[in-house]
Parts: structure tokens; C-alpha cells; sequence
């Protein structure tokens, strides 16, 4: 299941757009107190459109990984707040890092894994605790890509290699988040970067640079 962001993102490039999140399941230990993947199918959501005709994409604002910038932002209805974005790097992943998780194998053979590490603060009045990080993948088809979200039986919703993704229950003036965020980007493309994008009408910011492979001591 996603996070109910396609209708907000309807649009968003002059490219067709598509937003697809993932949600993946904690297999419970076997028999035997080990885990593992399994085929179980995953929820999978997709929205595909184009801006509508005469109207023109904002011009990008286009970063390195490194640099920061500071964005109004509103989460929801009625909560406008301000934050300061920094990514410091995307790593494609390997599946093997999703042991013990339940990852269909039509996922693994039309995805790949790719985290997203970004520094976040709150540098506005607004408490913006509780909230998605509001980052997406940026692939070389000009398409954005949807956090995938966790869910787990036991309540244990950390997947350790990359988290969290999420603002915490309390998010106010001055507060600052490491934050690492899952993307299963489609294999027919590749993840060139990462983007700030929360409404049609809004400046996108971009962040790029060299593709990592990720390391047990690679911090945001």
C-alpha cells in the first residue's frame, strides 16, 4: 500500500509521471528461529499523468549532494511549516539487505532497491512531527518514484539498513532528523537522483551525484 500521495503528484512533470510505493511485510521466524524472504505478493500502487496542456513545469533548482536549501512546506491541509532539506547520498541496494522481509518475487524482478539518505530540520514555527519525509526518487525517464513504506505483525516497523523515513511524533523549531528513505525504482529505468516536489505549482529541487553502494559505516 502507498502513502496516498498520487493524487497530490498528479502532474507534477511535463514528462509522463509515475509514483510507485511499495509496502513490505516482516516474515515471521520459521521453525528453525530464521528468516527469509518470501513470493507473497506486495502492495503495489501506480498513478501515471502528464501536466495539463499550456501550462509549464517551474524551472529546477539542481543541487550535489552535500548542499541544503529550506523550503516552505505543507503537509496537510492547514499545517504550514518550513524545513531545510539536505540529501547526502542515494545507494543502490542489494535484496539480500531485505532479509527477513516478505519481498514478492515480481518486485525483485521489476524493481531495484535504492536508499535515499537526507539530513531534515525544522527551521519554521509549524511542529511537523508524524510526517513522511517529503523526498521521492528521481529516475533518467523524468518519472518520481514513491517512498516504499514497512509494516510488520509484531509492531517492529525498523528496517535497520535504511530508516527512518518518517518525522518523529514530535518535529519543532530547531529539531534535526538523519533520515533514510527505501525506493524500489522500475529496472526499465535507473535513479539518477532525488527530488523535493510537493505540489504541481511548486519550484522542484533536485539533488545528484555519484550512485553509491551502500556500507554498514555510511551515515547521513
Amino acid at each position: 500500500m502507498g502513502r496516498g500521495h498520487g493524487v497530490a503528484l498528479v502532474g507534477l512533470l511535463l514528462a509522463a509521471s509515475t509514483l510507485t510505493s511499495c509496502s513490505l511485510t516482516r516474515q515471521p521466524p520459521s521453525a528453525t528461529g530464521t528468516t527469509g524472504a518470501t513470493a507473497s505478493p506486495t502492495g503495489t500502487s501506480s498513478v501515471t499523468a502528464s501536466s495539463p496542456g499550456g501550462t509549464s513545469t517551474p524551472a529546477a533548482t539542481r543541487l550535489r549532494f552535500g548542499q541544503s536549501i529550506a523550503r516552505d512546506w505543507s503537509p496537510r491541509q492547514g499545517v504550514t511549516g518550513r524545513i531545510s532539506l539536505r540529501v547526502t547520498a542515494i545507494e543502490q541496494a542489494e535484496w539480500t539487505a531485505f532479509q527477513g522481509w516478505q519481498v514478492s518475487r515480481a518486485t525483485r524482478r521489476a524493481t531495484r532497491p535504492y536508499f535515499i539518505r537526507a539530513t531534515v530540520a525544522n527551521v519554521g514555527t509549524a511542529d511537523l512531527g508524524g510526517y513522511p519525509v517529503p523526498l521521492y526518487a528521481l529516475d533518467n525517464r523524468e518519472e518520481l518514484v514513491e517512498a516504499s513504506t514497512f509494516g510488520s505483525t509484531s509492531g517492529n516497523l525498523s528496517f535497520g539498513p535504511c530508516h527512518p523515513d518518517r518525522l518523529p511524533a514530535s518535529f519543532k523549531h530547531g529539531a534535526t532528523l538523519r533520515s533514510c528513505l527505501v525506493m524500489l525504482v522500475p529496472r526499465r529505468s535507473a535513479m539518477v537522483g532525488a527530488s523535493f516536489r510537493p505540489e504541481q505549482t511548486a519550484e522542484p529541487v533536485t539533488w545528484s551525484g555519484r550512485i553509491q553502494r551502500p556500507t554498514a559505516k555510511h551515515h547521513a
